[in-house]
């Protein structure tokens, strides 16, 4: 339990007020209208109870006590480190190393997913591990071991 206001404070509806962990998650805990923090019922570190108070809102006008417009957001948008981590897991997969591939089928052999396709039903493999690179971080540059070495753990 985080508390992030005193008492006193003028609060917006909307707010952050304090965060609450549990199980390892934190949670949000917003005001529910504006108004003036008039009692803090507990203090930062504290376990809580379900329905045990966190600090108690006197309603009063408070300067942006309308609801801030939604925003829309794009659900299509591809953040720029998820594009990363989508990048890095497409290095990994055969079509993405043919040089390597090429090599398997000089000695009429298949690639390990060719394997592990023939051996498993369709979904029910997890790959772990394929974003691991070779332990050679002070011999060889990291974008040379993320596109030479994946997997390689």
């Amino acid at each position: 339990m985080a508390i992030e206001v005193s008492e006193g404070d003028l609060v917006r509806p909307g707010q952050q007020i304090a965060v609450i962990e549990s199980m390892k998650m934190e949670h949000l805990v917003t005001a529910p209208h504006g108004g003036i923090i008039t009692k803090i019922a507990t203090s930062d570190g504290v376990t809580l109870m379900q329905g045990e108070p966190i600090l108690f809102i006197e309603p009063a006008e408070v300067d942006g006590d309308h609801p801030e417009e939604e925003t829309t957001v794009d659900l299509d948008h591809i953040r720029a480190d998820l594009a990363e981590v989508i990048a890095r897991h497409a290095n990994t997969l055969d079509a993405s190393r043919p040089a390597s591939v090429e090599r398997r089928r000089k000695t009429n052999q298949r690639t390990t997913r060719e394997n592990i396709t023939q051996l498993v039903d369709a979904g029910s493999f997890v790959e772990y591990g394929s974003l691991a690179i070779a332990a050679q971080r002070r011999r060889r540059k990291l974008d040379d071991l993320i596109k030479n070495t994946p997997a390689d753990g």
